[in-house]
């Protein structure tokens, strides 16, 4: 890390350069300059780059390359003649002119202390800068943090084999939880993770302990269970005696994508978890700790659009799962005998949101969230393995008469798609509406179901047009049709 102190109306770094370094200021402003597109292009085919001085950082580094090879200890030569250690100073940087700040673009922003830019050109190499910065006029000096890319790869050399920035900044990407947020957004968060491996059987959480993680799930499995207790009459002879037993619930199933802790975001001072979070497998997962959560979630930052839009579904989130969890313990107390192993077609069921799409009628990681992302060509479905794609492939495989006899019957391209989309839901719903009869279950949502959207897609044919027209109950008036205008 250097400092950097500039003068008023000095340039920091120029729209379209590559990008290799990052700037904190700490004290002045600096006002940020965007060119339009076409202003760009026109400022790049007449070479206007060449009319301004490279970066101050780049002559700065020159300047300090010169002076160290000036101040070098000279070899010891017999009958050489002392030379004089003295270095001249710099020349003064000229001032630029308004005339060249004009050519600049309109100025967007001013940034003060405590703010930054040009953080892209740290995760993405060879990044070209999409503004200009300038010292503002009105501050007598500004003084900046320099960060260049390979500082801040050696910083992070030691995450490499929990995985880069980047990776994380991708994993956050995928999740409907961060869709608002931009890459700059997500970068400042994924630097403030900390990655963490539970061994199986491992407890994520405890119940009744204070929440001191907010976890994200990187992969492996892990369920909500909850330790019930319920008292049974049994009968002795003459007297009748009251025993109490316990069992294990599973409740809630969490894969990839999940989270855990989503009970942060009520901002309590201290929220204790209402159940035990353990690891089925290896769980790795990326975990924000409660004052970072305060920090990107509340206070300040809960006014902030995408920090609204995130706190809205952990909320959400939050209130589905106590509705779930409810229900399964009292599942549990009502039929003690009958204890139902929580599985992720079983989480259909539970109207939990899905942290990979958002919708309701499936957890992460369902082939059913699956088939939606893979039609729509999602990146996201590499990283779930074959296994959910070589299922998907034979859903489709059973549905290819079904999928013909919707394209002949149907007139219009786009029908005989949402034809295909809406059979291939249905047998993935039909498959769990089996699997829940053989529980005793009966689905809570109705709405899972598939609507048909033919009908309602379908052009009307001339025949019908026809019909329409003859079943008319009015008759145009004839005086009107008839006259001519005055």
């Amino acid at each position: 890390m250097e400092f950097l102190h500039l003068r008023p109306n000095d340039i920091i770094v120029h729209q379209g350069d590559v990008g290799e370094t990052c700037f904190i200021v700490i004290s002045g402003q600096v006002g940020i300059h965007v060119r339009s597109p076409d202003e760009q292009d026109a400022f790049a085919r007449a070479g206007g780059r060449r009319d301004f001085l490279p970066d101050p950082l780049t002559c700065q580094q020159e300047q300090d390359a010169a002076h160290q090879a000036a101040t070098r200890k000279p070899s010891f030569q017999v009958g050489a003649r002392r030379q004089s250690n003295f270095v001249p100073p710099p020349p003064p940087r000229p001032v630029v002119t308004p005339e060249s700040l004009a050519r600049c673009g309109n100025k967007v922003t001013t940034l003060r202390s405590g703010a930054t830019f040009g953080e892209i050109c740290l995760i993405e190499p060879d990044s070209k800068r999409t503004a200009t910065a300038i010292v503002d006029a009105s501050c007598s000096m500004a003084n900046l943090i320099v960060l260049s890319a390979s500082s801040y790869a050696k910083m992070t050399r030691s995450q490499r084999t929990e995985g880069t920035i980047s990776d994380h900044i991708a994993f956050l990407a995928q999740m409907h939880l961060f869709k608002t947020w931009s890459k700059m957004q997500l970068m400042r968060l994924a630097s403030s993770l900390r990655f963490m491996v539970f061994a199986p059987q491992q407890y994520i959480l405890r119940k009744n302990v204070d929440v001191e993680y907010f976890y994200m799930l990187l992969g492996g499995e892990a369920k909500e269970v909850s330790c019930v207790s319920f008292h049974e009459d049994i009968t002795t002879g003459i007297a009748v005696k009251t025993a109490e037993h316990k069992v294990t619930a599973e409740l809630t199933h969490l894969s990839k994508f999940d989270v855990a802790g989503e009970g942060l975001v009520l901002g309590k001072k201290v929220h204790l978890c209402p159940v035990d979070v353990k690891a089925e497998s290896t769980v790795v997962a990326l975990g924000l700790s409660k004052k970072l959560f305060g920090m990107y979630f509340l206070g300040g930052n809960a006014s902030h659009r995408h920090v609204q839009h995130s706190a809205k579904i952990l909320r959400q989130l939050y209130d589905a799962r106590q509705h779930w969890r409810e229900a399964r313990v009292q599942q549990a107390l009502t039929y003690p005998e009958y204890m139902v192993q929580i599985t992720a077609k079983m989480m259909r069921l539970s109207g939990n949101i899905c942290m990979q799409c958002g919708r309701r009628t499936h957890v992460a990681g369902d082939v059913l969230c699956l088939s939606e992302t893979s039609q729509r060509h999602h990146p996201a479905v590499d990283h779930f393995g074959d296994k959910a794609s070589n299922h998907i492939a034979s859903l489709t495989d059973d549905e290819n008469d079904d999928e013909a006899a919707a394209e002949s019957s149907s007139e219009d391209g786009d029908t005989s798609r949402h034809d295909t989309r809406s059979l291939e839901r249905h047998a993935v719903l039909k498959s769990y509406w089996k699997d829940a009869a053989k529980h005793g279950l009966t689905p809570r949502r109705p709405s899972t179901h598939s609507m048909p959207r033919v009908s309602s897609r379908r052009k009307p044919g001339p025949e019908m047009i026809a019909a329409v027209r003859a079943s008319w109950p009015y008759q145009p008036f004839p005086s009107i049709l008839t006259s001519t205008p005055h």
